[in-house]
């Protein structure tokens, strides 16, 4: 199992590169979304590298979080686990995901 948590935070390695501005205890996202998209894309490649293929059964997403980024998110990250579980503190959805077909390309280089 893998946790992701896609709150709206700066300091979350999956928005690194977008612009956010803190409003209260939160932030807001700066970055117009059609570029957030293609930043939190790459970089989410990026933190699959990182997850060993051991723990990529389950996956996790926590936090609130704009739908667009979410559905990246399930579309980047899904071919790569058998389950995703989205909870965003008050909704709990979980996705199960088709096994890949056996000539399905793997892990980014």
């Amino acid at each position: 199992m893998y946790t992701l948590d896609l709150r709206l935070d700066p300091s979350q390695r999956v928005f690194n590169g977008l612009k956010m501005t803190p409003v209260g205890d939160r932030y807001r996202l700066d970055t117009p979304l059609d570029s957030a998209v293609v930043i939190v894309a790459t970089n989410l490649l990026e933190v699959l590298k990182t997850i060993p293929k051991g723990e990529r059964d389950r996956l996790v997403i926590t936090g609130a979080v704009p739908p667009q980024l979410l559905l990246t998110a399930q579309a980047m990250l899904g071919p790569h686990f058998r389950t995703i579980e989205f909870f965003d503190g008050a909704r709990n959805v979980t996705i199960t995901i088709p096994t890949p077909p056996d000539d399905h390309q793997g892990d980014p280089e």
